[in-house]
Order: C-alpha cells, then sequence, then structure tokens
C-alpha cells in the first residue's frame, strides 16, 4: 500500500474540509453516497436502518432488528427472527421469510429454510435447494456443503466437485485444499484427486505456490507437487507472504525466502506475516512493524498491535497504556486511544480521507468503524499532518 496521499486526492480533500468549515453543509452534499447500517441511537437494542456515509443523515428509516452492509446491491435485514434483503431504496425486494440468511457474494446468498441451508440468487430464486446441514459463501465460484455430516464441494450450479465425503470443509488456496486423511493432512485439487499424499501432522494453506508443513514436529516449505524446496528444518514456520515467510528457531522469530535463505535473523519474541510489506514483530514485549530488510519502520513501542499485523486502509488498531486506538503506517496515532477493548476496525469500504467521531466511536466517511453510532452532533477529524492548519469540523445529523 502506497504511504500518504496521491496529491490531486490531497487536493481535493483539502479543497472540501476548507468548504467544510466556512459552509458545513457543501461538505455534505460533495461526500460519498454509501450507504451504511446505523442504530437510531447509541443503544443497539434500538431499530436499524441505513444512513448516508457522509452525513449520518438516515435514507432509509430503521425499522429493522439486523442490518448488515450492502453487498453487491443488496442488503440483509432482520425483523422478528426473519431475514430477507432490501435494495438501496429501501424497498423489499426478497422478503423476510428465511430462517437465516446470508449476504450475497458471487450473485448468490445462503438461506435457511426448516433448518436446512440452501442458496438463492438476487430475485430471490432457489438456486440451490435447501438440503444442507451447513454451507459456506462461494468464492471463485466454489462452496463448501455438509450433508450426511460430512462436507463436499459444489459450483455454482449445485453440482458437486467433491461429494461429501470429508469431516471438514476443504478450504481451497491456489486450486489446493487441506483434508484429513487417517489422521493425517493431504492437499486435493479441484477435482478431489489427492496430489499431495497425506503425510503431514499439520499444514498450512499455500500461498504464493509454497506452503509450511510438519513431519516429526519440524516444518518446511513444499511446493504444488509436495517437494521440499530446502533441506532446513523448522520449529515452526508460515507459508510465504510477500515473498517471505517467518520461522521459528527455539524461541526466536525471523524470515526466510523460498529457498529457505535467512533473510531477517531469528531475533523477535513473535513475528507475523508481511502485508502490505510491513510485518508486526514484538520486541521486549512491545509490538512495532519491519519492512522486508527488516528496518523498525515503526518501532516497537505499542503494547499490542490488532489484527495480526494488517493495515486495513492505512490504520491498524494498537494498544498502549491499556486502551485502544488506531495508527496510520507512519506509527502515528489517527485515533488516540481511548477504548477499552480493540475492534474498532470492521469492514472497510475503499472510501478515505476523513473520520467522524460521535463522542463513542469513530467512523470513516464510507468505512465503517464499530457501530451503532449516533445521528448527534459528530466530530469530523482530517487525515492531514499534525501541523495542517485545517482542524476538526462540527456538524449536526
Amino acid at each position: 500500500m502506497k504511504k500518504g496521499c496521491h496529491p490531486q486526492i490531497m487536493i481535493i480533500l483539502i479543497f472540501l474540509l476548507a468548504l467544510s468549515v466556512a459552509h458545513p453543509s457543501v461538505a455534505i452534499a460533495e461526500s460519498t453516497l454509501e450507504l451504511i447500517p446505523l442504530c437510531e441511537n447509541n443503544d443497539s437494542a434500538y431499530s436499524k436502518g441505513y444512513a448516508l456515509a457522509s452525513t449520518g443523515e438516515f435514507v432509509i428509516k430503521p425499522r429493522f432488528d439486523l442490518a448488515s452492509d450492502f453487498r453487491e446491491g443488496l442488503a440483509r435485514v432482520g425483523k422478528l427472527g426473519k431475514y430477507g434483503f432490501i435494495d438501496t431504496s429501501g424497498k423489499i425486494v426478497i422478503p423476510l421469510k428465511y430462517d437465516y440468511a446470508y449476504s450475497f457474494l458471487e450473485g448468490l446468498a445462503q438461506v435457511k429454510v426448516a433448518g436446512s441451508w440452501g442458496y438463492i440468487d438476487k430475485t430471490g430464486a432457489i438456486v440451490i435447494p435447501p438440503i444442507y446441514e451447513d454451507c459456506t459463501e462461494f468464492r471463485d465460484g466454489l462452496a463448501q456443503v455438509k450433508l450426511n455430516g460430512r462436507w463436499g464441494t459444489i459450483d455454482t450450479t449445485g453440482a458437486y466437485l467433491i461429494p461429501p465425503r470429508f469431516s471438514a470443509p476443504p478450504d481451497f488456496r491456489e486450486g489446493l485444499a487441506r483434508i484429513v486423511l487417517n489422521g493425517k493432512i493431504g492437499y486435493i485439487n479441484t477435482a478431489s484427486e489427492l496430489v499431495i499424499d497425506a503425510l503431514y501432522d499439520f499444514a498450512r494453506p499455500f500461498r504464493e505456490g509454497a506452503a509450511a508443513v510438519q513431519i516429526d514436529g519440524r516444518w518446511c516449505l513444499i511446493d504444488k507437487t509436495g517437494q521440499p524446496l530446502f533441506a532446513e528444518r523448522y520449529d515452526d514456520l508460515d507459508s510465504p507472504s510477500g515473498g517471505l515467510a517467518w520461522f521459528k528457531r527455539g524461541e526466536k522469530y525471523g524470515f526466510i525466502d523460498k529457498t529457505g535463505a535467512v533473510v531477517i535473523p531469528p531475533i523477535y519474541e513473535k513475528a507475523w506475516a508481511f502485508r502490505q510489506n510491513l510485518a508486526q514483530v514484538v520486541v521486549a514485549g512491545k509490538s512495532g512493524f519491519i519492512d522486508k530488510e527488516g528496518y523498525h519502520v515503526i518501532p516497537a513501542r505499542f503494547d499490542a498491535i490488532w489484527d495480526f499485523g494488517g493495515f486495513v486502509d492505512g490504520l491498524a488498531e494498537a494498544q498502549a497504556n491499556g486502551k485502544w486506538g488506531c495508527i496510520d503506517t507512519n506509527g502515528r496515532w489517527v485515533i488516540p486511544p481511548a477504548e477499552a477493548r480493540q475492534g474498532l476496525l470492521q469492514a472497510f469500504y475503499p472510501v478515505a480521507g476523513v473520520l467522524v467521531y460521535n463522542g463513542s466511536c469513530y467512523h470513516i466517511f464510507g468505512k465503517k468503524l464499530n457501530y451503532p453510532l449516533s445521528t448527534k452532533e459528530s466530530k469530523i477529524v482530517p487525515l492531514l499532518p499534525d501541523n495542517s492548519k485545517y482542524k476538526p469540523v462540527f456538524i449536526k445529523t
């Protein structure tokens, strides 16, 4: 992820913020029309509706017990124990008649009818009959279904690629999934063919063409034919991410490449996978981030960082003195530590630039943080350098 803002985006942001100082209503009019689920007030027991992410103004009045994010043009809603879907106008396009439902993905949604699971399309038509004990959402045209206590794989027509025969759902990554046979782990392809023998005590999913596996308490990397990529064995090991994999030797963690060469020596108390070219590490009980050369981009000075080293749209949750806030990729506090628990960041949308704070939780315009949010006075906090001349703006929503 690139650091900072594109100059044109920054110019637009500064312009909008400048307008909002003098004319808050102008800033609202120029903001995104993204709809987000909100409660009537700060109590999640109240009805939910949908508001403009830019202003907090309700567009779909609160009348649901459950309101999920819009996905693929529809949002899952629930009332009195039944679930259905609405469009962005608030019209109920699929009646609230299901015992449970999940949001749409790849054009299909999981629904529960009389205790069994199936799939519907966006017209509400049953595409795959509700005959399953459990099921997953579709990803890359595949979903996992459970029948008679066993898991298999279906395509979007409901045809079996892998008949139900596994005790756990196959988790396909890069075309291969881990399966358990006689207490050992191997890998199958989407044709249900065993392509890597079940030899391993533990195994991780494939990433970047390699997977970490364990035999007799020692770990190595294998390729998609099951061949070890190097002779060295480790006390623990991850599959590669960003070209590097963390490894454990004794009580310390470091990073190797796919040839087994040590790129960053084992000097850390804990390490996580690289994401967006940064990896979280722990030094002397404190958490920070390093780059792929081992340089401490964000010094290890935080009590903890969530979630396992990953920045989401340039933010990560961090803890200091027992309180949680959010930091950017430079390690600066964007949301000062004030919350007693993590969970500030949830289900982001690709819109950046401004935070809104209502006295109990934050919201990024177009990106949901903790909710319910209040529709009372809100504080807009621009994501600008500390020395910016632009100050927070107060609006009534």
